[in-house]
């Protein structure tokens, strides 16, 4: 039986983001809604277009190394986040 997740946070202002391990300043942004409650469970910042074509060339940057990777320190990484993210 499914259940629905409680999150962990609820923050009233936007979240920022994070650009090459740089937390950015986000500005007005939208509701995120959890879908099986129909409640508020954060506020998610719009992004200005000078962080998104930050966010795109650190993207670039990171993809150089990134395929060079072996699967398994991707895998190993991806569950690494995905752990710190419970």
């Amino acid at each position: 039986m499914a259940t629905a997740l409680t999150p962990r946070f609820h923050a009233s202002q936007p979240y920022g983001f994070m650009i090459a391990g740089e937390e950015v300043a986000a500005g007005d942004g939208f509701d995120a809604i959890d879908p099986s409650t129909g409640r508020v469970w954060a506020r998610v910042g719009e992004p200005s277009e000078t962080s998104v074509e930050r966010a795109v060339d650190a993207a670039r940057r990171a993809f150089r190394t990134w395929r060079r990777s072996m699967l398994s320190e991707c895998q190993e990484l991806l569950w690494r986040i995905a752990a710190r993210s419970r």
